[in-house]
């Protein structure tokens, strides 16, 4: 009778250890497989948007990727002009968004690792870019300083990806 007792409190202990992680295991397993998902589209997002012909203009710039600016745009003395505000900051907005969307689903599907850095995105990246490009419309700041200022933003976001995952 003690050892009949014994079996199904064993056989029970499995089920719960099976119920609890088995499906803990599945659901991050199905949160990595959307996560990835929503990735993939984003990234053809973000391509999509850096050949938009209606953002080419600023593009020669500031390109579209903040590692692709080069030592003449950081030296871009000029201003935005009246007649681009509108336009730009509607360009920035959607880059505002497509980095949100970034540090949305890294924040819900990640794991800890993706979580950490989406919440960085959320308070650093987004942040800092948002208000050069406000700086920059309002005329505080020049294309170069904007440009220097969305470099150091990626720089520090490529310091805080390997300090969080590691050298990749």
């Amino acid at each position: 009778m003690k050892r009949l007792t014994f079996l199904l409190l064993l056989v029970a202990l499995q089920v719960i250890l099976f119920v609890v992680f088995g499906c803990s295991n599945s659901t991050s397993e199905k949160n990595a497989a959307k996560e990835k998902e929503l990735l993939e589209s984003l990234s053809k997002e973000s391509n999509d948007f850096c050949n938009k012909e209606e953002y080419k203009r600023f593009f020669i710039k500031s390109p579209c990727y903040a590692n692709d600016i080069t030592a003449e745009q950081l030296s871009d003395k000029s201003m935005i002009q009246d007649a681009e505000k509108n336009d730009f900051l509607k360009y920035r907005e959607e880059v505002s968004s497509i980095d949100k969307k970034f540090s949305d689903i890294s924040q819900t599907y990640g794991d800890s690792k993706d979580k950490e850095f989406g919440l960085f995105l959320e308070k650093y990246s987004i942040k800092n870019k948002r208000k050069a490009s406000l700086d920059f419309a309002e005329g505080k700041i020049t294309w170069g300083e904007f440009n220097k200022i969305r470099k150091e933003v990626a720089q520090e976001g490529e310091r805080e990806r390997i300090r969080i995952y590691g050298k990749q």
